[in-house]
């Protein structure tokens, strides 16, 4: 139909080719923010090395959130030569686009000679505990760093190759709920070529790490020798491969994690679980099938040392949950195995028990508080107990006596003083009316408490004996403790009241 004459037809704008990649992928990225429901007035830190990756992603946060809510973090390693050269092309960028920018240099290698860690473990480890703490420092929600799908290739195969199983597979988290920000790999989905072609065509630099292209570590001989030669000779479409099949890894894990957790929750196997300690019915463990077992102990370890991912451990190989499956299955009571970070897994007659290695337990360093009778009365705290010391009459005692809070001592001149200790398993117990002692283990034994149950256990010493441990009730030894008040009326009398 012909224009009416006078009146002017505006022409489309031309489309800008050079910019529109990366408009595409800042929209892209943007509405998978949104879609993670991600607060764009909060802050974010950026792991920020300078590289390809890292730039891209900072290029397109500044697009999608306030600039003065972006804290960019960049760390020398110390590791090369030109890792200077690096800290200074950042610190320009950062300087242009008038970003926060904080510093950080790092010893990988004292580091990593010390924990005996491969470079790139340590490297990893170290960077995250100084992320974890500029977040911190600035009340940071986020924390955002440029893993791209390549990475996630990458991931898989050095995971085959390691013996993964099927959590394993499941590759990089797109997000991950930590205990005070959340973690977010904004690119997982973006391959590096894209990246790089967005980056030339904007005119955008980036810094080059020169070890990327040397066959140093082993996913750098992945990525440079394994995966070019597989493109070459027979997928050259493996990236796309093998992406659709970590998405079905994780579509079966997520259906097998809900299974899994039915069968906790139905057959109520966990009996305690908190920060250091998770104990479980040994019984109802093993009438589960291997299968359910072993993903029962992956959640089980994972709850204990916060993993991102409940059922897939960084740091555990699949020999550690079969070690740990045969030794709760043959094992005998009161023996356990030491796991990696610091874990250790007890077998504790009908129960099993997971706990950190530095919780205090039965086995730990003698540790005592003295008090002078001379100085009574008096108010203590010992472990988790407040006990009151002081002197009480003869009638007070025979009203009270079968108190299970309240124990007496019949007071000695010779004695000044009453020790409140830890307990140990060379302890004897002297007992009443059979004029016999017996070992404080083997009354553990069969009273059936663990030794991760001990530990709530003290000792009350008094007259070089262990007079009373207190909370040691229904059993025969609660009447059976040797006792100190005589038949006759002392002139005095020792109360110790246990709150």
């Amino acid at each position: 139909m012909a224009q009416a004459v006078g009146v002017q037809v505006p022409f489309p704008a031309p489309i800008n080719k050079k910019y529109a990649i990366m408009q595409r992928l800042i929209n892209i990225v943007k509405n998978l923010l949104k879609d993670l429901k991600i607060d764009f007035s909060n802050k974010v830190v950026i792991s920020l090395s300078g590289g390809a990756d890292s730039i891209f992603l900072t290029e397109l946060l500044t697009h999608i959130f306030p600039l003065e809510n972006l804290i960019c973090a960049h760390f020398n390693h110390n590791l090369r030569e030109s890792a200077m050269y690096d800290e200074n092309f950042v610190r320009q960028y950062c300087s242009d686009k008038n970003l926060k920018l904080i510093v950080k240099s790092i010893e990988v290698r004292d580091y990593s000679k010390l924990n005996k860690l491969s470079i790139e473990t340590a490297a990893r480890n170290l960077r995250y505990s100084e992320l974890e703490k500029i977040i911190d420092e600035y009340n940071a929600q986020y924390l955002m760093t440029a893993h791209t799908l390549d990475d996630n290739i990458e991931t898989f195969f050095m995971r085959v190759f390691r013996g993964a199983g099927l959590k394993g597979l499941r590759c990089i988290p797109l997000i991950a709920q930590k205990k005070k920000y959340v973690l977010i790999r904004p690119l997982l989905k973006i391959d590096k070529e894209t990246i790089i072609a967005a980056l030339n065509q904007n005119n955008i630099s980036f810094a080059n790490d020169e070890t990327n292209f040397q066959s140093l570590y082993f996913r750098n001989k992945i990525r440079l020798e394994l995966l070019p030669f597989i493109k070459n000779n027979f997928d050259n479409n493996l990236s796309a491969h093998i992406n659709n099949l970590i998405e079905l890894i994780n579509i079966n894990n997520n259906f097998l994690e809900n299974k899994i957790n039915e069968i906790l929750k139905k057959n109520n196997i966990i009996k305690i679980q908190n920060a250091n300690t998770i104990k479980f019915d040994k019984l109802k463990y093993q009438n589960q099938e291997k299968y359910c077992r072993y993903e029962i102990l992956r959640y089980l370890f994972s709850r204990l040392i916060d993993n991102n991912d409940v059922f897939c451990l960084y740091g555990f190989e699949a020999k550690h949950i079969y070690y740990s499956d045969d030794f709760i299955l043959n094992g005998v009571s009161g023996h356990f195995i030491d796991l990696p970070f610091d874990l250790q897994l007890i077998i504790e007659f009908d129960n099993v028990c997971i706990r950190k290695k530095n919780t205090s337990s039965i086995c730990s360093d003698f540790f005592s508080e003295t008090i002078s009778i001379k100085a009574l009365p008096q108010k203590i705290k010992f472990l988790n107990y407040e006990i009151i010391i002081e002197f009480c009459d003869f009638d007070y005692y025979l009203k009270n006596h079968k108190n299970q809070n309240i124990f007496f001592l019949e007071y000695l001149e010779k004695e000044q003083n009453i020790i409140f200790r830890n307990l140990r398993n060379s302890d004897n117990i002297k007992l009443a009316k059979r004029n016999i002692t017996k070992s404080l283990k083997k009354i553990f034994q069969e009273m059936k408490i663990g030794i991760t149950d001990r530990q709530k256990y003290f000792g009350i010493e008094y007259n070089q004996e262990l007079a009373h441990i207190p909370n040691l009730v229904e059993t025969k030894y609660k009447e059976l403790l040797f006792q100190k008040i005589t038949n006759t009326k002392p002139e005095k009398i020792i109360k110790i009241e246990i709150c």
